[in-house]
């Protein structure tokens, strides 16, 4: 009679990640991912877009590097990206003047705006640059509110020559931000939480 019992306690709680009848539910069924693929890990087993990362996520503990070793990180997922289809290939359908894609292939660290770091990006990602943009924005929106930051304490606590109206208009995306300042906030806001 133990025996029943358990089974109807299995059958009314089913495991985590299972439906009622043991099955493993279509949407998690799928190629294996080995590693951290969602940071930029390259074991994906899969031969299509890895899921996307984020500038926000693109780094373990981004408090606890400097904004040059973010950018830096956020540099190498681009040339990746740029590099899995090409630079001209690159340039015309991220809309990012070629130039600016050979100097980030040679390693001259243009200054890219958020929005056209992201369109490099979703060369190589599942998401798009417009949702990139809005995911990386609001991760800095949800750092200031976690760390309890107000724009003039971000403005004096990022080494960037920005009044608070100027930087605030950046984070809300009124004003370009480059993927330099998107560093150093992204870096300050994870330092305080």
């Amino acid at each position: 009679m133990k025996e029943d019992n358990d089974y109807r306690e299995e059958r009314s709680h089913p495991r985590p990640g299972t439906t009622v009848d043991g099955a493993v539910p279509a949407d998690t069924r799928g190629p294996p991912v080995v590693g951290n693929a969602a940071r930029g890990d390259r074991t994906n087993l899969t031969d299509g877009p890895l899921p996307s990362p984020m500038f926000h996520d693109a780094v373990d503990d981004p408090g606890g590097h400097s904004p040059e070793e973010l950018y830096e990180r956020y540099e190498a997922l681009l040339v990746d990206a740029v590099r899995a289809v090409g630079a001209a290939e690159a340039s015309e359908r991220s809309g990012v003047d070629r130039e600016t894609v050979d100097a980030l292939l040679a390693g001259e660290g243009p200054d890219l705006t958020v929005e056209e770091a992201a369109a490099l990006l979703a060369l190589d990602v599942e998401e798009d640059a417009d949702t990139i943009v809005a995911l990386d924005r609001d991760a800095l929106l949800m750092g200031m509110t976690n760390a309890v930051v107000d724009v003039e304490t971000l403005a004096r606590g990022v080494d960037a020559d920005l009044e608070a109206r100027e930087l605030q208009a950046k984070v809300e995306g009124r004003f370009p931000m480059t993927l330099r300042e998107f560093a150093a906030v992204h870096r300050f806001l994870e330092a305080r939480e």
